[in-house]
C-alpha cells in the first residue's frame, strides 16, 4: 500500500498539493501504514495516539504552507525574469535579451563557427504619426508592427529571435546562416512589405498605413566584438534612410 501511495504522491504531486481538501486526506492516508505498524509491535500500547495524529496533522500543514510558499516564490521570481527581458509595450524581447544574444551568437561563431545575421529596422517618419494621430495611436503601431514581427520571424528560420530595440527601432537576430530559408535580401524585402501592408484605423475612423527601412549585416572573421555586427546594420538601416525610405540595404549592396 505504502508503494502505492508513492507512487501517487509522485504522479499527482501537483494536484495533491494544489488543494487542501486532497491534499490533507491523501498525507493522513500516507501516515496510516506507519501507524498500523507502530500500534502492531507495540501490541496495542497506548503511546498517545491521538497526540501522534495530531502531530502528523500539524507536520502536514507546515509541509504544505512552506511548499505552497516557494511555489509563490518561484512563480514571483519567473515574472520578474520576464519583466526584465520582456518589452512592456510590445512583449517582445527587450534590448537587454538581445544584448546578451548577440554575445552568445558572437562567442559560438568564435569557437564553432556558427555564422549569425542581424537585421534591424524603424518605422519611417514615426514622429509624424505621434504628432498626427496622438501617442495612444502610436502604442498601437509599436504592438501591431512587433506581433506581425513575431509572426514573420517563425517563417524566416528555425532559430531567429525577434527584439524590440527602443523607441521604434526592431531587431531580429537569425542565429545560423545556413537555416535561413531564403536569400538575405529576401528575406529584408518580405519583413518591409508585410509591415506596410499593415492598415490601421484611429477611433476618429481616419486610416492610415506605415512604412520601414530596414538594414541587415553577416557576422565577419575580422569582428573584434559582438556589437561590430549590429553597428553595421545600423549603417545599412541609415543607407535605406538615406535612398529615400521604405527599402532595405543589405551586405551585398
Amino acid at each position: 500500500m505504502s508503494v502505492l501511495l508513492m507512487w501517487a504522491a509522485g504522479h499527482f504531486n501537483r494536484e495533491l498539493t494544489a488543494h487542501r481538501w486532497l491534499y490533507y486526506p491523501f498525507s493522513l492516508l500516507f501516515a496510516l501504514p506507519f501507524m498500523w505498524a507502530n500500534l502492531v509491535s507495540l501490541r496495542g500500547i497506548d503511546v498517545g495516539w491521538w497526540w501522534e495524529i495530531g502531530s502528523s496533522v500539524a507536520i502536514d500543514y507546515l509541509i504544505w504552507i512552506i511548499q505552497k510558499r516557494l511555489k509563490q516564490q518561484h512563480r514571483r521570481r519567473i515574472i520578474l525574469m520576464q519583466e526584465a527581458n520582456t518589452d512592456n509595450l510590445t512583449h517582445l524581447n527587450n534590448f537587454r535579451v538581445f544584448n546578451e544574444d548577440l554575445m552568445t551568437a558572437f562567442k559560438q561563431y568564435q569557437t564553432q563557427g556558427v555564422a549569425y545575421l542581424v537585421y534591424t529596422f524603424d518605422i519611417d517618419h514615426f514622429k509624424h504619426v505621434n504628432d498626427q494621430y496622438g501617442h495612444l495611436e502610436g502604442n498601437v503601431v509599436l504592438e501591431r508592427v512587433a506581433t506581425q514581427l513575431g509572426q514573420l520571424v517563425k517563417g524566416i528560420s528555425t532559430d531567429a529571435k525577434a527584439y524590440r530595440i527602443g523607441g521604434e527601432e526592431f531587431s531580429f537576430i537569425v542565429f545560423d546562416r545556413n537555416g535561413q530559408f531564403e536569400e538575405t535580401r529576401q528575406v529584408a524585402n518580405n519583413v518591409r512589405k508585410s509591415i506596410s501592408e499593415l492598415m490601421f484605423m484611429t477611433k476618429a475612423g481616419e486610416k492610415f498605413q506605415i512604412t520601414v527601412s530596414l538594414g541587415q549585416a553577416d557576422v565577419l572573421p575580422e569582428d573584434q566584438n559582438y556589437m561590430e555586427i549590429y553597428r553595421r546594420a545600423d549603417q545599412q538601416l541609415y543607407r535605406a534612410k538615406q535612398f529615400g525610405r521604405n527599402r532595405v540595404s543589405v551586405l551585398d549592396d
